[in-house]
């Protein structure tokens, strides 16, 4: 055990160190430390000031579908490689040390609990939203806390199904089976009640305090444990957050002492988690293969002069990678949300909600797109153009991408919600520049600080700054709204905010010209 903690203060130790050497990064996390703390002070003066607040119903629903997310994420991987709390230092150097199996398994729930603080932090910048509800910063802190235990529950829940389901079809059809059968009942519900025709938000308050939905395993506790927690109602918290700790505790056990030792469980998905990292820095499309995709050999070859053929290369990459072309798993995410936001407010909303929460769901799903993969690769920096145009081409497909995912997502949300085709279409602009504006600021991340933005804490810096670079033309935009009555105000209202998203991805595009000047990029290493 002295090894483990050694091993745990080291880490701490370097990671200080780092900051200290890297004055840019410190500079950067004290600006966030003191965004959140800005943000805590002027919730709590200005929270008393709302006299109505949303019906909690809604927050429910909400966090359960958050949660529901990350479940099934975690579930699926289970099926295919499992998921893992280690890295392959730990497979190379504790797997094989004098440490107990056990122990090793308390290290890595240790890190998975770091790993879940940092994928849940920007709940905590949730504060003034979550004030619509009448909740304070004791309330977010409640759901930070909820959402690491359950993510860390699932975690465990992936090794668990891995390891009884692997290499057995029979087993993970029977493992399929159980988990049909314990969100079927509330599925069942939830059509019950939309055949009986009542109002979307009493649908919605009677499905989120149904018990078919209040015991589904993690996403239900979860709700229902915070939301206990969040109401002072003491007896329930303790049966739904204890239920995710005893879970938690069974599993482990289940893991660390079964029949054989669950390095094994592991070794895969760390092998293959390390594999698609070294991925990167040789050549990105090699990470299809790490997943089991199959490439479909289609029509060969590409078109363009220069720089352009980038944009080609791109557009048959995802006509290889995906047989729907454009459309991928991630159009399916965004349609089913658009669909349930336009459900729930047809009867006075308008296509401009869904378009907020897909924008922002935008921002954790932009840099798996094939522009920001093309700068790990040399064949961008050989091409003898201007940084500024490579850049341009480079990104278009996850323009065009965008183009199709918009207007397929916020046409049917706009049918739904019986909008004019004039709004329709400012929606799908605003979204596609956005697109574009997210790709030009992970652009200019790079270019500056020289990580992914998808390392750890950057993501957080990463997301606030595309909040500041919004504001200019989101508060003119939302005046207009407001001084306009009716759709022709919301159409005015995207063109603002449009035409800005426009002029800030070409200036952050210019300003990440230098990424292109070097091919020995730090974000392609490993580190």
């Amino acid at each position: 055990m002295n090894s483990l903690l050694y091993i745990v203060t080291r880490e701490m130790k370097n990671t200080l160190l780092e900051l200290v050497r890297k004055p840019a990064r410190l500079i950067l996390v004290l600006l966030l430390v003191a965004f959140l703390v800005a943000m805590i002070l002027v919730s709590m003066f200005t929270g008393s000031m709302m006299e109505e607040y949303a019906d909690l119903f809604l927050l429910k629903g909400i966090f359960f579908a958050f949660l529901l997310l990350f479940t099934l994420i975690a579930v699926r991987s289970g099926f295919t490689a499992g998921n893992t709390f280690f890295g392959m230092e730990d497979v190379n150097l504790l797997f094989v040390s004098p440490v107990s199996a056990g122990k090793i398994l308390v290290y890595g729930l240790a890190r998975s609990m770091s790993r879940a603080f940092l994928m849940g932090f920007f709940i905590l910048f949730q504060t003034n939203s979550l004030r619509l509800f009448g909740v304070g910063f004791g309330g977010v802190l409640i759901f930070f806390f909820v959402f690491m235990l359950s993510l860390v529950l699932s975690f465990l829940c992936s090794v668990a199904i891995y390891r009884r389901t692997n290499g057995s079809e029979r087993r993970k059809v029977t493992a399929a089976a159980i988990i049909a059968a314990i969100l079927v009942p509330a599925a069942v519900y939830a059509v019950l009640l939309l055949l009986r025709g009542d109002p979307p938000m009493q649908i919605l308050a009677r499905l989120v305090d149904a018990p078919s939905v209040r015991g589904i395993p993690v996403a239900g506790w979860g709700m229902e444990g915070a939301m206990a927690l969040i109401t002072g109602d003491w007896g329930t918290a303790v049966i739904f957050i204890g239920l995710i700790v005893f879970f938690i505790a069974v599993l482990a056990v289940f893991i660390a002492n079964g029949r054989s030792e669950y390095y094994e469980d592991v070794l895969a998905a760390t092998e293959t988690a390390f594999e698609r990292r070294r991925a990167l820095e040789r050549n990105v499309n090699a990470s299809a293969a790490l997943d089991g995709k199959k490439v479909r050999v289609a029509k060969t070859g590409v078109g363009g002069i220069g720089a352009s053929a980038i944009f080609y290369s791109h557009i048959r990459e995802s006509l290889r990678e995906n047989r729907f072309g454009m459309f991928n798993r991630i159009t399916v995410i965004y349609l089913l949300v658009a669909v349930a936001a336009s459900f729930f407010t047809r009867e006075n909303g308008s296509c401009v909600l869904p378009l907020q929460i897909i924008m922002w769901m935008q921002v954790i799903y932009i840099g798996q797109g094939h522009g920001v993969k093309e700068l790990y690769m040399h064949f961008i920096y050989l091409i003898p153009e201007p940084p500024f145009r490579k850049l341009l081409w480079s990104n278009l497909e996850t323009a065009v991408r965008s183009l199709v995912e918009g207007i397929l997502v916020f046409g049917v949300a706009g049918a739904i919600l019986r909008d004019p085709p004039l709004l329709i279409i400012g929606a799908v602009v605003t979204y596609v520049l956005f697109s574009l504006l997210l790709i030009a600021v992970n652009c200019l991340f790079l270019r500056w600080t020289g990580m992914n933005v998808n390392a750890g804490i950057l993501f957080l810096l990463y997301y606030l700054a595309a909040i500041f670079i919004m504001l200019p033309g989101a508060i003119p935009a939302v005046i207009m709204g407001y001084t306009v009555a009716g759709d022709a105000g919301i159409t005015l209202a995207l063109g603002i905010l449009s035409l800005w998203e426009l002029i800030a991805a070409l200036v952050c595009f210019a300003l990440s010209r230098g990424i292109l000047h070097s091919c020995d990029m730090p974000a392609g290493r490993l580190r």
